[in-house]
């Protein structure tokens, strides 16, 4: 405690480090302009609170997360993305694929694996007229990158001489307003901003038992004055300990069993409806299952896509599926024989026996045995996922000029989806860039 009062309290100020990153289950402030009724407008005024497990340098905390989402039944769940600590990430991987693809179909599903940044931060709610119950709660705020460039130009000078802004600083931060409002269906927060009160107006509000009127709550700010002496500074820094939800729980996790699975039968899944291959009922009830875990919502059983070619179809630009084989031949839709989609990351990437040019493929066609297959995979050569660092703004996900590894990532296209990756942390990137035959190197790649 003596350490948490020390950073508090400290004068030097507070440093908000988005170098390390942010399971949803916190109280958290979700201004939308849907709650501000007829006007469409919704408005709060709120201050940004320092984060009493690591008040010095992680009151702003960052990760990148993709919504992956079931093409069939539009329900999905969030994916935290490795690539928030520089590890091999499947999603940006597969992200990329059906970017680049020619495959019209391919540039529909791209969106499913694009990533999105997202900041976390505690906040207390001063006022809100259309929500009343929300004052004086701290709650944690999940914000994009436009809030996040309104608190770095609030900690950035305006001219030469003039203190920086210190939008945590228990005393000296100055109160946001935030304005949420509907903008092409959209809920648009540009409209929100720092402003001027004067102080102590402007301080943490801190709700005690009244001493005068027993069951009678009051509400003082934390002011400087306050924190005078000792047991001023237990006050506040037991108040914000004792009614902060946790940040940490906002950070990023590795995946368990469960994401990894669930993630391995969205790839699948993408590969088989743009080969046109038929979805099996098996299939359909693992996806049903995967849905009621974490953060998703139920799942019903869908039936095989309508319209599709007959599996072994190649479809120009896409992933190719080969058709189901009898019970003795593991695959996608065959017999219990075939291996769990939870096995398939354990399974040891193919290696090539050739390297082809940059975006061609192999001479003869190559057969793609089932996912899962012991058999040899398609010829080709790993890529590296340079580029893709912690604290990057691309929400295009667009490759970054003049990044090492940016090159291979442009490069690549559906014409030959096995070689999207069978890389491990750490791995280098290759001089060339892979076609992709199948998705079977996507699920090869190795999360720590």
């Amino acid at each position: 405690m003596a350490d948490l009062i020390n950073a508090l309290f400290d004068p030097a100020g507070l440093n908000t480090n988005n170098t390390e990153a942010p399971v949803e289950n916190s109280r958290e402030f979700k201004p939308s302009y849907k709650k501000g009724g007829e006007s469409g407008r919704f408005e709060a005024i709120i201050r940004f609170l320092p984060n009493p497990e690591n008040p010095r340098d992680l009151s702003i905390i960052q990760k990148w997360t993709v919504f992956l989402k079931n093409p069939l039944t539009d329900q999905g769940r969030t994916i935290d993305s490795p690539s928030t600590v520089g590890e091999p990430d499947p999603l940006s991987q597969m992200f990329f694929a059906l970017r680049n693809s020619k495959n019209a179909q391919a540039s529909e599903l791209q969106d499913n694996f694009k990533r999105h940044q997202n900041y976390y931060s505690l906040i207390q709610v001063i006022e809100c007229n259309q929500d009343p119950s929300l004052t004086n709660k701290i709650l944690v705020w999940k914000y994009g990158i436009k809030i996040y460039e309104k608190i770095c130009q609030e900690k950035t000078p305006v001219m030469q001489g003039q203190a920086p802004g210190q939008p945590f600083d228990l005393f000296k931060g100055r109160l946001f307003k935030v304005v949420a409002i509907k903008q092409q269906n959209f809920n648009n927060l540009d409209q929100s901003y720092f402003f001027d009160i004067a102080y102590p107006a402007n301080c943490m509000r801190i709700v005690v038992d009244n001493p005068q009127v027993p069951g009678q709550k009051q509400v003082i700010p934390a002011t400087l004055e306050l924190a005078q002496n000792e047991q001023g500074q237990q006050l506040i820094s037991n108040y914000l300990v004792e009614n902060a939800p946790k940040l940490s729980d906002f950070m990023y996790r590795p995946w368990d069993e469960s994401t990894k699975k669930y993630v391995d039968e969205m790839i699948l899944l993408h590969g088989q409806i743009l080969n046109g291959a038929p979805i099996s009922q098996l299939q359909q009830a693992s996806m049903a299952s995967s849905m009621t875990v974490g953060q998703s919502q139920p799942v019903a059983a869908q039936p095989s896509v309508i319209g599709i070619t007959q599996p072994g179809t190649v479809i120009p630009g896409s992933i190719t599926v080969p058709p189901a084989q009898p019970a003795a031949t593991p695959g996608i839709g065959t017999a219990p024989a075939q291996p769990s989609l939870g096995s398939i990351l354990s399974q040891p990437a193919a290696q090539p026996a050739t390297v082809p040019g940059i975006g061609t493929a192999p001479a003869q066609p190559a057969t793609v045995p089932g996912v899962g297959s012991p058999a040899v995979q398609p010829a080709a050569p790993q890529v590296g996922l340079e580029g893709l660092s912690v604290g990057t703004t691309m929400p295009e996900m667009q490759a970054p000029a003049g990044v090492p590894g940016a090159a291979n990532i442009q490069g690549i296209d559906m014409s030959n989806v096995d070689s999207i990756l069978a890389n491990t942390s750490g791995a280098p990137a290759p001089a060339a860039t892979p076609g992709i035959g199948d998705i079977q190197s996507i699920l090869n790649t190795t999360i720590l």
